[in-house]
């Protein structure tokens, strides 16, 4: 039994690890796009204010983090508890796909910003209403696509490979 419980708090350390570098990922994109956005910054904001939008964004991070990782737990930690078979691969791919994803979205991010002046909302909605050819068309010609999705590979890989080595 005692074995167990150390195969089980094993894989718990290795969640709070997924955990912290998926806080660590949205907080470095979302310094990232700050610093390079600071044309929409007004002139009053300080470093004080940015200091606040991280840290307030850090804390909405916790729950986003904490649903991957939720996943994780369930599949791999509980499992590991009952089974002797170790899952600690299926955390890694929920990771990478996780940071595959929050990769793809800070570099949309961009063009949705500069031309809404808002991050993602519930009006992403109306895409599903456009005409895709025409929107996809956009995305290659007015958005360069191609090499923002070559740019999110070339980060995805970065970071997999540091998760991975965490």
């Amino acid at each position: 039994m005692q074995a167990k419980f150390e195969r089980f708090f094993v894989e718990i350390q290795k969640d709070l690890k997924l955990y912290g570098f998926l806080l660590a990922l949205f907080s470095f994109y979302r310094l990232a796009f700050i610093v390079a956005m600071p044309e929409f910054l007004s002139v009053e904001t300080t470093f004080e204010d940015i200091v606040f939008s991280l840290w307030t964004g850090l804390r909405l991070s916790l729950k986003s983090a904490g649903i991957v990782v939720l996943l994780t737990f369930l599949i791999c930690s509980i499992s590991r508890f009952f089974i002797k078979n170790d899952f600690s691969k299926a955390r890694i791919y929920f990771g990478a796909v996780y940071t595959v994803l929050l990769s793809i979205l800070f570099l949309a991010r961009f063009p949705y910003y500069k031309e809404f002046h808002s991050s993602f909302n519930h009006n992403i909605y109306n895409t599903f209403k456009e005409d895709g050819n025409a929107l996809f068309i956009t995305m290659i010609q007015q958005y360069q696509l191609g090499l923002k999705l070559l740019v999110a590979v070339v980060l995805s890989a970065v970071f997999i490979y540091l998760l991975n080595h965490l």
